[in-house]
């Protein structure tokens, strides 16, 4: 977590009164006080219902006596990993929505968080718009879920809804004429009219639960859409994340180019002239280390090193005669990318 010093500008000035208010109940676990009551100010000042806590295992016991619609949770907690908490609170409420925060982001975390069913990971500090956006949309899955379970209880109870039949006042025998089934010509009338009434009485029936299959037909489509966008967007995440980790340490560790150039070099099967093109930035390292990359195994190789203002720093291309290793941190993360849309339309599906 970041210092004291810095949290205030983690998140902005409360959103205007003319957004519309959220609704829901929200629990925020961050052991850091000023963090707890700028997220308190936040989300009461748009009508929020919310409770915080310093601990697992205060968050725990809230969430054992009122589960919430969401829990934000940092992953640095005093007494227990932030996302071992999250799964113990699916444990309790498998309803309750779950959003990640750090400000030590990094693809492994990432990968943890999702395992965990966390449906949102913030990187630290966290802007106020996207807070608020990302809370409306993840209540509003929640109440969806539970209207989609109501309206499945509702179906249930139709299938087994009775009419009871009236109670009919029978007549005196005195002066009165019967047909053949033995009711009189007003017995017979009530006798239609009640055969009508419960005909058009179970038409009304049909018609209700063809209406409510229809509408919960309708809120699954309308869940699957938002599950598969909550997936593509979990995937597009883990794709930002690895992305920026990569790039920052390709800026800030010189010894990200040299580690890709010797990979590259490694792969190498003949001995010769190679041409290795890197980011001019770079270019001074690698010539530092010329000696050292020129013998590879029993390969002696005569190096020539190109800068390349197009490439990403910490990565290369490495270039022979008769071959082309490709160690560029943008085909890198072109092929994270592929692997990371593949597994989220696996899991989708």
């Amino acid at each position: 977590m970041a210092t004291s010093a810095s949290l205030p500008a983690r998140l902005s000035a409360p959103a205007s009164s003319g957004t519309q208010k959220l609704h829901g109940s929200i629990l925020v676990v961050d052991d850091d006080e000023i963090i707890r009551n700028l997220f308190i100010e936040l989300f009461r000042s748009e009508g929020v219902a919310i409770r915080v806590a310093g601990t697992a295992q205060e968050a725990l016991a809230m969430v054992k006596q009122a589960p919430p619609a969401l829990v934000m949770v940092d992953v640095t907690l005093p007494d227990l990993d932030g996302i071992q908490l999250l799964e113990q609170v699916q444990a309790c409420d498998q309803r309750v929505i779950s959003v990640v925060m750090t400000g030590s982001p990094s693809v492994e975390l990432a990968v943890r968080a999702m395992k965990a069913g966390a449906a949102e990971f913030f990187m630290k500090p966290i802007q106020n718009d996207v807070v608020l956006m990302t809370a409306r949309r993840l209540l509003e899955l929640h109440a969806l879920r539970a209207e989609n379970t109501v309206l499945k209880h509702a179906v249930v109870r139709a299938g087994g809804l009775r009419v009871q039949s009236m109670v009919l006042q029978t007549f005196g025998e005195d002066g009165v004429t019967r047909g053949q089934d033995g009711l009189t010509e007003y017995e017979r009338g009530i006798a239609e009219g009640e055969r009508r009434a419960c005909a058009r009485d179970e038409e009304r029936r049909r018609h209700e639960r063809t209406v409510l299959s229809n509408a919960v037909r309708k809120f699954d489509q309308a869940w699957l859409a938002l599950h598969q966008t909550v997936e593509e967007e979990v995937v597009s995440l883990a794709f930002q994340i690895a992305t920026k980790v990569l790039h920052d340490r390709a800026d800030q560790v010189k010894e990200q180019v040299v580690t890709q150039a010797k990979t590259a070099l490694a792969a190498l099967k003949e001995s010769g002239r190679v041409t290795i093109t890197v980011h001019p930035a770079d270019a001074g390292t690698l010539e530092a280390l010329r000696g050292e990359l020129s013998q590879v195994g029993d390969l002696t190789l005569s190096l020539h090193i190109e800068p390349d203002i197009t490439l990403s720093r910490g990565g290369c291309v490495v270039q022979t005669a008769s071959r082309v290793v490709d160690a560029s941190l943008d085909t890198q993360l072109t092929r994270l990318g592929e692997a990371l849309r593949a597994r989220g339309t696996h899991v989708a599906q």
